[in-house]
């Protein structure tokens, strides 16, 4: 009786074996692949979360494993039947897309290809939620092929071909199918506990803080949190802390400090309630110390193979130094813009190849207004400011001391010429420039420094031509009050020798005195400039007719002109009234017909004239306190002594009516101190005047202008 059911089930197994084994063996590769992805996946995560190059040669040997596993898969639902081929197929299409959307691109270093890792493998969309979908299928074509097969053998046991089968072989066939069964589960099993493993090793590992977050709903849902997780929130959490609990437990504000978030509001919540994924918000955690941290929070929801959301994963990178450099960073560029901005010299710091960085206030006189925005370079502050030696000469531009300061070469006060971009005006600079170096010792930029000095090149030049002006009166003072005493001495010895000679001593007499009167002059005239220099000399104004004035210096100075062999011609006009002193306006006029017969060679002709004209009052030195000095236009006197004599250089012009100053050097130059014209210009300032002199240049004859303003008698 046992020989009938031991052959119909050797029949079933015969008839339906064959393929129950390759149903088997497509569960048990499909197993195998799920496990296989699972390490594809997590390698990826750890590659994107940490950068290091361990991870991503794992996810290279996984993926090299799944790929192989695919092809045994592939082998088997072909045996298997139509159905679980093209479920097999439709699986290797997925995994080869998300391969080449998700896998190789970070494997080959894509930038962008991070962020869509760890959102494909967190919250399994797009291409990853596919493969996952797929692999669904295949498990579902799988099972069914299960029951075909369970099936096929029902029915030949009902149609009575496996009644020869032996109950006995059947239980222990059906035995050998549980116990192979059974290993199987504990194969995947093992192989998903050593996943969970490998998980937990990295979690507890990597620097970022993580919470994974496992439950359909907030209310009952369960977080884990990794010990970075813990160390950012400065206390240790729940085994299993309930994430309706979490808003209890973190303070979490804006970037201000200020405004808290509400639970609601935090990454990990929207991630579960909305299935978002919000990536790096800037987050201010308060721990229970007291102690602030920044922290940079991202959050992905965890779907099932569904596609439904099962929980979330969130990462906090905790960037409390980063934060507090920064702060430190604009701090101190805030204290160096201040000080850089009180300084009163002009700063410039250059990069390393000369292009302007930064400038303060003052930079800005000596740079265009644009020049730090644009990053000028050292060709177009050159081309705006035309550097110069002192002596005008250009600068190279590899000899500016900001070119050579780039090269490791200190500068220290040179002082350059340059023009101001802003007004065109050119100025003196004293520059320094110094490198900036680097750890390494490298320059990396440089710094420069530059001080108006107009003011004092123009007292050091002023200081140097009053000295140079002294040197010339101390010497013209030597030798024109030498020259009288000579006549002089030579007088007094003829006349002891003379005494019984009355023409002798008469002509000797003669001379005598128009040295001391020369003398006379000499110390009056430097008793006069030392008066109007002090403020006390002291006039005896009075109402007076210029043309008589100048007659009387015309008729003093005609025997000395017939004496120099020179035609004195005078055209004067009566009537001109002027206030003043008349023995001062007579002395401008002797001290202007003097210097014309000086200046003026034998056979020459000097020209005096007086004549009236209007001019506006702003041309005159007449005070507010002036009678009639509200009227704009005035009626002046003009007195006018042209000659035909040695005329005046373009240069000397501008001096002409300075301290010392006369008309030629060395052989040329003529008798006296040279305070003549200053004496001049002087004296008809003060009477509300102006004088100036013209000339077409030397040998050509000079002009001497004096304009007087009218008053009525």
């Amino acid at each position: 009786m046992l020989l009938g059911p031991v052959m119909s089930e050797v029949l079933a197994r015969w008839v339906v074996g064959a393929r129950q084994r390759e149903v088997a063996a497509l569960e048990e590769s499909t197993t195998q692949l799920r496990a296989s992805l699972i390490r594809v996946t997590m390698s990826l995560f750890r590659f994107a979360l940490t950068g290091e190059p361990r991870h991503r040669e794992d996810a290279r040997r996984a993926l090299a494993e799944a790929t192989g596993v695919m092809d045994e898969v592939s082998r088997h639902a072909g045996r298997v039947g139509p159905e679980a081929q093209a479920l097999a197929a439709e699986l290797r299409g997925s995994i080869n897309r998300w391969v080449r959307e998700v896998v190789r691109p970070l494997l080959s270093g894509d930038p962008g290809a991070r962020e869509r890792v760890i959102r494909q493998s967190e919250g399994r969309t797009g291409s990853s939620l596919a493969v996952w979908q797929s692999y669904a299928r295949l498990r579902d074509g799988t099972a069914r092929a299960q029951r075909v097969v369970v099936a096929q053998e029902a029915g030949i046991r009902a149609t009575g071909l496996l009644l020869m089968l032996s109950a006995g072989v059947i239980v222990l066939l059906a035995g050998a199918r549980e116990v192979r069964a059974r290993e199987a589960l504990t194969a995947a099993r093992a192989r998903e506990e050593a996943e969970r493993t490998r998980l937990a090793a990295v979690l507890e590992n990597i620097p970022a803080g993580v919470l994974v977050v496992e439950g359909r709903t907030l209310e009952r849902a369960n977080a884990t949190a990794n010990p970075a997780y813990q160390e950012i929130h400065g206390q240790r959490l729940p085994t299993a802390l309930r994430v309706v609990d979490a808003g209890t437990i973190y303070r979490y504000y804006e970037p201000d400090r200020r405004t808290p978030v509400p639970p609601e509001d935090l990454p990990g919540t929207r991630a579960m309630e909305t299935g978002e994924t919000i990536r790096q918000r800037e987050l201010h955690l308060c721990r229970p110390d007291g102690e602030w941290r920044v922290v940079l929070d991202t959050a992905a929801p965890l779907r099932d193979a569904r596609g439904e959301i099962a929980g979330a994963v969130v990462a906090l990178q905790d960037i409390t130094a980063r934060y507090d450099l920064e702060r430190e960073n604009v701090k101190q560029r805030t204290y160096l813009d201040a000080v850089l901005h009180q300084v009163p010299h002009a700063l410039f710091i250059l990069d390393e190849e000369g292009r302007t960085q930064k400038t303060n206030h003052a930079g800005r006189r000596l740079s265009p207004p644009d020049a730090e925005a644009r990053h000028l370079s050292l060709n177009e502050v050159v081309a705006a400011i035309h550097p110069r030696t002192l002596d005008g000469r250009p600068i190279p531009l590899d000899e500016l001391p900001g070119a050579r300061a780039l090269r490791g070469e200190g500068v220290e006060g040179e002082v350059i010429l340059v023009r101001c971009p802003e007004t065109g005006v050119d100025a003196y600079e004293t520059v320094s420039a110094a490198p900036l170096r680097d750890a390494e010792g490298r320059v990396f930029g440089a710094v420069v420094a530059a001080a108006d000095v107009s003011d004092r090149v123009r007292i050091e030049h002023e200081l140097s031509e009053a000295s140079e002006t002294k040197d010339r009166f101390v010497a013209v003072v030597s030798h024109e009050l030498r020259n009288p005493l000579t006549p002089l001495m030579a007088g007094i010895e003829v006349l002891r020798r003379s005494a019984e000679n009355p023409e002798r001593v008469r002509s000797v007499a003669d001379i005598m005195d128009r040295n001391v009167k020369l003398q006379a002059r000499l110390v009056n005239d430097l008793l006069d400039i030392s008066r109007i220099a002090r403020g006390k000399l002291e006039l005896r104004r009075e109402r007076m007719d210029l043309g008589a004035v100048a007659q009387r210096a015309v008729d003093a100075i005609r025997p000395d002109a017939d004496a120099a062999g020179l035609a004195l011609e005078s055209r004067l006009a009566s009537g001109l009234w002027v206030e003043g002193d008349p023995d001062r306006l007579q002395q401008v006029v002797m001290n202007l017909l003097t210097n014309a017969v000086k200046f003026t060679p034998a056979g020459g002709r000097i020209r005096v004239q007086c004549s009236t004209f209007n001019v506006p009052r702003s041309m005159l030195n007449v005070g507010r306190g002036t009678l009639n000095a509200h009227r704009e236009m005035w009626n002046v006197a003009r007195l006018e002594v042209e000659d035909t004599g040695a005329g005046i250089a373009p240069e000397l012009m501008p001096h002409l009516f300075e301290m010392f100053r006369q008309g030629g050097d060395g052989a040329e130059r003529k008798a006296g101190l040279g305070i003549g014209l200053a004496l001049v210009k002087s004296l008809v300032e003060i009477h509300g005047g102006r004088v100036w002199a013209e000339s077409e240049g030397p040998g050509k004859g000079s002009r001497f202008t004096v304009e007087l303003p009218l008053t009525k008698v």
